[in-house]
């Protein structure tokens, strides 16, 4: 396993950090990130992925929950639909959302078919200000996206704070 370091990558995190300034309310601040392995082995250890990812991570007190691309796509889509909640416009607000949601997805898509991949959600627990996949104060999520056939895992991480 290693690192990658791709064009697809680096335009996914792009649109996260414009998304992020986006997302970024009077109040609270959008953090996102997203990570990319190169799988060498059918045998994937879990904790390791992440660990290589996010070294500071404390996967001892995570849990890891298999989950569908279903559920992945509800909860992003649901975080991203708190897009600035002081829009009087409301057909413009939907409008953003259906946008920043869309580009999202378009992006991720170049960097793995997360469609037919196993998605892993990764559930931190307790709270731990160095542990850089917490959910912090407001919500977040993390997801591993492995597609076997691609030998790749995708990390995908987003959260929020005041």
């Amino acid at each position: 396993m290693n690192l990658l370091n791709t064009l697809e990558l680096n335009r996914l995190i792009g649109y996260m950090d414009a998304l992020r300034w986006s997302l970024n309310g009077c109040n609270y601040v959008t953090w996102f990130d997203a990570k990319e392995l190169k799988l060498e082995d059918t045998k994937i250890d879990i904790q390791a992925l992440i660990k290589l990812a996010y070294p500071q991570t404390k996967v001892e007190n995570a849990t890891f929950s298999e989950s569908s691309s279903l559920h992945m796509v509800e909860t992003i889509n649901g975080f991203i639909g708190r897009v600035n909640p002081y829009d009087r416009d409301k057909n413009l607000a939907d409008s953003k959302k259906r946008n920043l949601t869309t580009g999202f997805w378009n992006n991720l898509s170049k960097c793995i078919d997360y469609q037919n991949a196993k998605i892993i959600e990764y559930i931190p627990q307790g709270y731990n200000i160095n542990d850089p996949l917490n959910n912090f104060v407001f919500s977040g999520f993390t997801f591993l996206i492995i597609n076997q056939e691609q030998k790749l895992c995708l990390v995908i991480h987003g959260s929020s704070s005041d």
